[in-house]
């Protein structure tokens, strides 16, 4: 995936066109820390590692953030706001589908309940994040879609309103929203609600926006100039000391003052550096060239996480029907070879899903809008020319007096653009950052194509 970032005088220029591999490679180790959360109860290789696998969930906010700053990174002048809904439909939706058909098979015949037709209606339409029934149905991890999906429908109208803002009232909204972030991390279970109703104040569309918000509110401060002070190995090295803080806690409780040793997320922590991490490693990556996390193995890894993180319970239920972690015991080196065992599978499951749903829906739901547009650019001209060109499927294009072809005059009226706002802020003389979302070398790719999970 290719961006076109900008820099400002000064800050040194950023090369135009690079890839930014390293977010793909993230991606990877995002997914792989919601894999280790849900295999953390049962297949620990050891019980001191259960509270440090649990730190996994951790991948989700992530995802959140990372959605955000790509989405945000590679937004283009003139898009329009049809053709992004189209392209995230298309990276979420047919997967989603495919995959939701083994995860219903084994709760209906596996685990022997009745079919959900609402659970399957609000899953397909990803709208079980707003339920309190619903909300983890056949595949439990496809609330956090439901969440996405909400980002995206709002993403066009709060890249316009964010846009307009200079980077340090882009770095207040953005601590603003980890703000809010922690308010919905310490308010829940204050005031004895039941905990369906308690979780949506948590874990709903609207209590997650502010992590999106923050990536998008990053990216943009990045594409006006400005740089974090501190670049990849600092940032991994404070997470990890955040990480480690976190895990020893649960040993010593007291250890960090107002963290109960029962606290289950610290996002308002990581959330900040998770943005920190992934403008470095952006920036890294177009101004250094990428470094470990590029590595071609990484890349291919991430490309499959969005695959990945739909299929993996699916698989670690499929392994537990079979009773394949009890035959582990309490060998830590048993424990390890399964978790190594599911690991591989889930990562074989997600490529075949990937190469033979994920890329060739995506293809043909884009080659379609491509073709959908070409047919409406062309339309008046060719209502113009001889009914047998009509009628033979010849195209006339209308062309400006350089030879490129002049804009379609519906341009702001039912094409409404996306993000030509973005660009006001742009240093003159600069491309502005890539686009649509197709740029930036994951591939929900994600990144830009995000769309996990």
């Amino acid at each position: 995936m290719s961006l076109s970032p900008t820099a400002r005088p000064g800050q040194g220029t950023v090369r135009v066109g690079g890839r930014v591999d390293s977010l793909t490679g993230l991606r990877w180790f995002a997914a792989l820390g919601v894999f280790c959360f849900h295999i953390a109860p049962t297949l620990a290789p050891l019980a001191v590692l259960v509270p440090l696998m649990r730190t996994g969930y951790e991948g989700v906010p992530f995802f959140f953030v990372l959605s955000g700053f790509v989405l945000t990174w590679s937004a283009r002048p003139g898009d329009s706001i049809r053709s992004f809904y189209v392209r995230r439909f298309a990276r979420v939706w047919p997967l989603l589908a495919v995959t939701l058909l083994p995860a219903l098979a084994i709760v209906h015949f596996w685990d022997r309940a009745p079919f959900s037709p609402s659970g399957t209606l609000t899953t397909l339409t990803l709208t079980q994040a707003w339920t309190t029934d619903d909300f983890y149905t056949a595949n439990i991890v496809t609330w956090t879609l439901s969440c996405e999906a909400f980002f995206y429908l709002l993403h066009p109208f709060l890249l316009r309103a964010l846009a307009r803002l200079r980077p340090p009232g882009l770095l207040a909204v953005a601590a603003v929203m980890t703000l809010l972030t922690l308010l919905t991390r310490i308010w829940p279970g204050s005031d004895g609600l039941s905990f369906e109703v308690d979780r949506l104040t948590y874990a709903s569309p609207l209590a997650l926006t502010p992590m999106f918000v923050v990536g998008m509110c990053t990216a943009l401060a990045v594409r006006q100039g400005w740089r974090p002070r501190l670049g990849v190995p600092p940032v991994l090295g404070l997470l990890a000391l955040v990480v480690a803080l976190r895990w020893r806690s649960s040993f010593q409780p007291g250890l960090i003052p107002g963290l109960p040793p029962t606290s289950g997320d610290f996002d308002a922590v990581v959330v900040p550096l998770f943005a920190l991490l992934i403008a470095a490693a952006a920036l890294g990556d177009l101004e250094r060239g990428g470094r470990l996390l590029a590595s071609p193995f990484l890349v291919r890894l991430g490309e499959w996480s969005f695959a990945f993180y739909l299929v993996h319970f699916t698989v670690l239920t499929a392994f537990e029907h079979y009773g394949v972690p009890d035959r582990a015991g309490d060998s830590p080196a048993g424990q390890l070879l399964v978790t190594l065992l599911m690991l591989a599978a889930a990562v074989l499951v997600a490529a075949g899903c990937h190469l033979a749903v994920e890329k060739p829906a995506d293809r043909r739901i884009r080659t379609a809008l491509r073709a959908s547009r070409t047919a409406a650019d062309s339309g008046p001209a060719s209502a113009s020319g001889s009914g047998s060109a009509a009628g033979s499927g010849s195209e006339l294009r209308q062309q400006s007096p350089d030879g490129q072809r002049a804009q379609d005059p519906r341009d702001g009226l039912d094409r409404a653009p996306v993000a030509a706002v973005v660009q006001q802020h742009d240093v003159p003389g600069q491309r502005a950052l890539g686009g649509p979302d197709d740029g930036v070398g994951t591939g929900p790719g994600p990144v830009a194509d995000v769309d996990l999970p």
